[in-house]
């Protein structure tokens, strides 16, 4: 299995890539109740032909031998008939200008929406999609070991400003909706000031006040704020400056308590409670800072100023032998 959870802002979409016996590669995408073969939806994506197809994914010979079983069993040769055969899977039953509206909606919001929401960044999913296959191809192979989920490469560290965000999100939308609810109910007969007797503010400022006071925070997240430890001056840094993890304590998780070479020079490797916490909360090294929302562009245009090329440039090749370069989990080239 090879998994990807694409997510922007206020929205996460996981895509799970599965290698099945017979050596069809499938995918599941949030929104779709089957799994569509990974041929389909690259061809959905505007590959049209099978060269195309199987030069997104690689170019080694092997790998592409090993797609053998996924093109045998692909029924559909044009991106339209692609496209058509999605929409009948995920809304049958519908006419069919709806479903295709339905397809294309999952292509560009449900598929890797980190890459964009536009039709015009179909051909980088496509791209995307071809090497998430080339990686679980290798594995079967043997040729890769699979990812760790303990390296810190691996892990997104949550801060209080995006957990915030996420409540004030559910928050908001629960206005919305409460607003559309009591103008519908007052219907004609509120003169001028309509949508000001409409707003409760209260649901925004209760659902904060709440949120903060008890820790709860949605979607059975709880503890997610504590009061601060003012025991004395470290007591209170070392408080600050926690991370947990999310995994259950009651079980075992050997793993993911263990110290892991990643921690050099981030987490601390001896500060963490006795007991059923042990390893799962974890404090930041002394000199570790962690840096906020900082602007890919510029990292992006200095690769790019010392030669990376964009994979719609570059020859067969260096896309055979070269190295993927790859920033917020977007394929430069």
């Amino acid at each position: 299995k090879a998994k990807v959870y694409s997510s922007i802002v206020g929205y996460r979409a996981k895509l799970e890539l599965v290698l099945k016996e017979d050596g069809l590669i499938v995918a599941k995408i949030p929104g779709s109740p089957v799994d569509i073969p990974i041929v389909t939806l690259i061809r959905a994506l505007g590959y049209e032909s099978d060269q195309e197809i199987a030069d997104a994914v690689t170019h080694v010979d092997e790998i592409q031998d090993a797609l053998a079983g996924s093109f045998d069993k692909a029924d559909v040769s044009t991106s339209k008939d692609a496209i058509v055969y999605i929409s009948k899977r995920i809304a049958p039953g519908m006419l069919e200008e709806f479903q295709i509206k339905r397809a294309e909606t999952l292509l560009d919001w449900g598929l890797l929406p980190h890459l964009g929401k536009h039709p015009e960044n179909r051909k980088e999913k496509a791209q995307f999609l071809g090497e998430a296959a080339c990686k679980l191809l290798e594995l079967k192979l043997g040729w890769i070991k699979p990812d760790d989920k303990d390296h810190y490469g691996n892990k997104v560290v949550k801060f209080a400003g995006q957990m915030l965000a996420d409540l004030f999100r559910t928050a908001f939308r629960n206005l919305v909706r409460d607003m559309k609810y009591q103008l519908e109910r007052s219907g004609q007969k509120r003169g001028i000031n309509a949508v000001a007797a409409a707003i409760r503010p209260g649901i925004i400022t209760d659902k904060l006040n709440n949120a903060i006071a008890t820790g709860n925070w949605g979607r059975g997240r709880v503890g997610v704020t504590q009061l601060l430890d003012r025991t004395n001056y470290l007591s209170t840094l070392s408080h600050l400056r926690r991370v947990q993890s999310p995994l259950s304590r009651t079980q075992p998780n050997f793993e993911a308590r263990d110290l892991h070479s990643t921690h050099f020079g981030r987490i601390c490797p001896s500060e963490t409670p006795e007991g059923s916490n042990c390893g799962l909360v974890k404090n930041l090294a002394l000199s570790a800072i962690i840096s906020v929302s900082v602007p890919s562009q510029a990292i992006v245009e200095k690769l790019y100023e010392y030669g990376t090329q964009h994979f719609t440039d570059v020859t067969d090749d260096v896309k055979r032998d070269g190295t993927r370069v790859f920033v917020d989990g977007k394929l430069l080239g």
